[in-house]
């Protein structure tokens, strides 16, 4: 039980992060895959002898700006920049640097776009010139005929610029677009009118980009560098939101605590939900928040909001799939069990539509590193294993948060299996969990968590070695003595040793960390520590939590324990 307790709790997190009805969910998927998929690939800075890093910095802030703006609008496919930067830098494109008709076909297919823009900017006294191009992906075909220059005034009249551009990219190839959509390009674009705060902004996003805690820390300094310049910028006050947000998925993860980093992330969301209210961006940034601290009411019309801004954007539609998830769950009638097939039983529509959001997004590695985690806490390995493979194979920079999906997999299947002196198949699984902690470990080396001991502990456990695990435990717990993950092995070692006072310690350390989680408004959380304390013997403590977790997630299992609570019938440790 409190294997599949815990793996419930990961899972509503999960799909929290990736996104209420079943006419909002049909929409998204009728119209996901048509109309023009759009790359706007890097613009080549024609002022060869410039030194200027401000008219630099242009050259990535063109296609950033235009995906920003552009992403706002329903009829619209925006290949996102998390997707493209490992592209940029693997591919060759020619002697320029730079996409022509002849590498576009192979761009295009990588990127699954079937339109790229490409082009040039140069500045000639204090005049700002933009051209562009484009060229359909799959043939390497030149259009001529949509080909554009703007015009505008070097520096702080570039936004105006930018925005000209977008306006005409979209007139050029008659995308259906409402007044108020040309508005949010517009008010998205020209979210700051500094450009000292906005290429502050564009490091930040840079930073971002290659998805580890320390890249992360430096990101949010230059968003804050950005809002100390222009404190109206919507976009650096949603960057940061995200940021923090992936933080504390992160470090939630990896066992640390984690809500604090929600708590800043709701801060700078909810500002940036002010200061743009139309921004698809802003209202999913906020939705993710509500949704990962349980807040459903609030997330839900966050999550609405959203949809009626533009129900095809992807992180749109895992939002709204998300909040569906714990609709079925809460108001689905009791589950006969928190086993894996329960729940895959239960929210068949939803993984239906989850598979149609992965079709929709063939080359989205994001998309299929979330379905990853979502199959990997329902226990369908198989289809983990392919998702979060395909996530790192499309986009490599995401290899922090896939491995770290791998490695708990692997551990799971691992311990789910038995000792592994038995089990040779549980030896393997075991030493793939270790070296998925390694990898992980050497791309977020800057920052120190017990990951590999842990892993390392886990595998010594599994070799009914437990003895030689406690010096990486005590190490583990030098660094965080509250984190979950090193409380779960530290419980597990102890009782293989036999040692029932540094047991009960152990346990009653990760109840008080549950019940602070409980405390701040978790009730995922309630369950696993319901379980704790009815396991130790602890019935009367336990039962408010197993109600209450009964009410979040009606099922069968907890009933069961509520009913020994009551009568004092426990088995203790």
């Amino acid at each position: 039980m409190l294997q599949h307790a815990r793996g419930l709790t990961c899972f509503l997190t999960i799909t929290a992060i990736v996104v209420s009805s079943w006419g909002l969910k049909e929409a998204a998927h009728a119209a996901g895959n048509k109309g023009i998929r759009l790359a706007v690939m890097p613009f080549e800075n024609s002022n060869k002898t410039a030194a200027d890093p401000d008219l630099q910095a242009l050259s990535s802030g063109i296609p950033e700006s235009m995906i920003q703006g552009l992403k706002n609008i329903s009829a619209l496919h925006l290949i996102e920049r998390e997707n493209m930067k490992h592209v940029l830098k693997e591919q060759t494109f020619g002697q320029t640097g730079f996409v022509d008709a002849k590498t576009a076909p192979k761009i295009g297919a990588i990127l699954g776009a079937n339109i790229l823009m490409v082009g040039s900017y140069e500045v000639l006294g204090d005049q700002l010139r933009i051209s562009a191009r484009f060229i359909k992906a799959d043939t390497g075909e030149v259009l001529a005929d949509k080909a554009f220059t703007v015009t505008g005034k070097w520096k702080d009249g570039a936004f105006q610029t930018m925005d000209d551009l977008a306006q005409k990219f979209v007139a050029s190839f008659n995308v259906q677009t409402s007044d108020a959509e040309k508005k949010v390009i517009s008010q998205t674009i020209s979210s700051t009118k500094n450009y000292d705060a906005y290429t502050h902004y564009l490091k930040g996003r840079e930073y971002f980009l290659h998805f580890n805690h320390s890249a992360f820390n430096r990101s949010i300094a230059e968003y804050q560098q950005a809002l100390t310049i222009d404190p109206q910028y919507a976009l650096a006050e949603a960057g940061v939101a995200y940021t923090y947000y992936y933080q504390g998925f992160l470090e939630e993860e990896v066992g640390n605590e984690y809500l604090s980093y929600y708590q800043q992330a709701e801060q700078h969301a909810r500002r940036a939900v002010d200061l743009a209210p139309d921004s698809v961006l802003a209202h999913v940034a906020l939705a993710r928040v509500y949704l990962d601290t349980e807040r459903v009411d609030d997330g839900r019309r966050e999550v609405e909001a959203a949809v009626r801004l533009n129900p095809n954007d992807p992180m749109v539609r895992f939002a709204a799939f998300a909040l569906h998830v714990r609709d079925r769950l809460q108001h689905g009638g009791e589950l006969p069990s928190l086993n894996p097939q329960a729940l895959a039983m239960r929210l068949g529509p939803e993984l239906a539509e989850l598979q149609a959001i992965k079709e929709d997004n063939p080359k989205d590695g994001v998309v299929y590193m979330f379905a990853g985690y979502v199959f990997a806490q329902l226990g369908m390995a198989r289809e983990a294993l392919a998702d979060l493979g395909k996530a790192i194979q499309l986009n490599p920079n995401l290899g922090t948060v896939t491995h770290l999906g791998l490695m708990k997999l692997y551990q799971s299947e691992a311990t789910s299996l038995g000792g592994a002196v038995k089990n040779k198949h549980a030896m393997d699984l075991v030493n793939k969990a270790v070296h998925e902690a390694e990898l992980y470990q050497a791309l977020d080396k800057d920052y120190p968590n017990p990951v590999v001991d842990l892993m390392r502990v886990a595998r010594l456990v599994l070799q009914k070695q437990p003895a030689k695990a406690l010096p990486l435990l005590q190490r583990a717990f030098a660094l965080n003595p509250k984190n979950k993950d090193t409380l779960d092995l530290a419980m597990i070692t102890y009782f293989s040793l036999g040692n029932r006072q540094a047991l009960l310690q152990a346990v009653m350390a990760l109840a008080g960390v549950l019940k602070e989680e409980v405390d701040r408004g978790q009730r995922s959380s309630a369950g696993r520590l319901g379980t704790l304390l009815l396991q130790t013997g602890y019935a009367g403590q336990a039962l408010p939590y197993l109600q209450a977790f009964y009410e979040y997630i009606p099922n069968a299992e907890t009933k069961a324990q509520i009913l020994k609570a009551q009568m004092g019938n426990v088995r203790q440790w």
